[in-house]
């Protein structure tokens, strides 16, 4: 897990706890949030650390065993200068 920054958004009901599992990074807790006044869901991140990537390929698999959604933020810099 120490390729990976951990971060609890603000607003949550929870701390977020996170696990290796054979399957690879698992959330093992149920926090989430809204931010008061306006309708953004908060929650649990997980951000790769120093890594860079070019030219790849991402294939994601992801399964839910409670009701928590799940959002992919990539990061792409140079493309437009």
């Amino acid at each position: 897990m120490s390729t990976f920054d951990f971060y609890d958004q603000e607003f949550i009901n929870d701390s977020c706890d996170w696990e290796d599992s054979p399957n690879g990074l698992r959330m093992t807790s149920n926090a989430w949030g809204n931010q008061p006044g306006r309708n953004f869901v908060m929650g649990c991140m997980a951000l790769l650390k120093d890594v860079e990537y070019t030219d790849f390929v991402m294939e994601i698999t992801a399964s839910h065993d409670d009701n928590d959604g799940t959002i992919f933020f990539c990061s792409c810099y140079g493309l437009f200068t």
